[in-house]
């Protein structure tokens, strides 16, 4: 094996390695490179939330704590990959998002389904969802 594989491989380790994250199951997605071995290629299902810290007060500082919360309390079935889309703004196009907040679950590299805005209910309901995919 060269030495630029090599590197390439390590760069992409360091990259996942170094999430900033305050449990193991919620992935801080702050690079686009991070995105698919953490989310497309992850086992487990994988809650994406999707949001702007500038555009979306509430955001932050409302779903997105209940959001670490329930994802916590499912650590063994599920991740949760936040994704601020001032660090990563190529995402808002490239994942069709139009509404802030937008959370998806993926599984297995596929988009499961997805709820747009503050809608509690339909949040919890996909969450508990992602939890019981296998």
């Amino acid at each position: 094996m060269g030495k630029l594989p090599v590197i390439c491989i390590l760069v992409a380790f360091l990259a996942v390695a170094s999430v900033h994250t305050k449990t193991a199951n919620v992935i801080d997605v702050y690079r686009k490179m991070i995105f698919e071995p953490a989310v497309v290629r992850n086992n487990k299902p994988v809650v994406v939330f999707y949001y702007s810290s500038s555009q979306c007060k509430p955001c932050s500082w409302s779903i997105l704590p209940i959001l670490e919360k329930m994802v916590r309390r499912k650590s063994e079935s599920i991740y949760l990959a936040k994704v601020d889309l001032d660090k990563v703004p190529e995402f808002r196009t490239e994942h069709a998002i139009e509404t802030l907040p937008t959370v998806m679950t993926y599984f297995k590299g596929d988009v499961m389904d997805y709820v747009e805005g503050l809608n509690w209910g339909p949040i919890v309901k996909l969450v508990n969802e992602a939890a019981r995919m296998k």
